[in-house]
């Protein structure tokens, strides 16, 4: 970014920031916010996901849900590490909530979060059944073409 520009001129020219250390901080305050999200949801859906493995009807199925939890953790990995550039300890963050741990199936949260848990909601649901993977990894590949196309107009290049 050129010295004599302001960050605000910078990205309303379509200019990315590429790096932690040229971010002012309500803008990096929010790329944690949204990488946050993303890789709790990721953690969360990867152990709702591993917990029906052995539910599918058979193993072309199970080796299918094996890939979504892997992943899942693939992609939890990547963001983490970008976080780990901003300072966040991903050692720590990994293991700071129970990924697996559920509500009750008609336990309306509305917008709120628990306990520090940036989850999207819809990861707080369990899933009961083979019928329900399936339901929620359909959704979960429809959610993640929308979250990726705004990425990929996000002013941070590294996402």
């Amino acid at each position: 970014m050129p010295d004599d520009v302001s960050i605000q001129d910078y990205l309303e020219k379509g200019g990315k920031l590429s790096a932690p250390d040229n971010t002012p901080p309500r803008y990096r305050a929010e790329l944690l916010r949204i990488m946050a999200s993303f890789v709790d949801s990721e953690l969360a859906g990867a152990a709702g996901f591993a917990d029906i493995i052995n539910d599918g009807p058979g193993i072309t199925e199970r080796i299918a849900a094996s890939r979504i939890v892997l992943e899942k953790f693939d992609h939890a990995e990547r963001v983490l590490k970008i976080m780990g550039e901003f300072g966040a300890n991903i050692e720590r963050y990994q293991n700071i909530h129970p990924w697996n741990s559920r509500v009750g199936r008609d336990e309306d949260l509305g917008g709120d979060r628990l306990d520090g848990d940036m989850r999207l909601n819809v990861f707080h649901h369990p899933i009961l059944d083979w019928t329900d993977a399936v339901t929620m990894n359909v959704m979960m590949g429809y959610a993640t073409i929308i979250q990726l196309k705004e990425l990929s107009q996000c002013s941070y290049q590294p996402l």
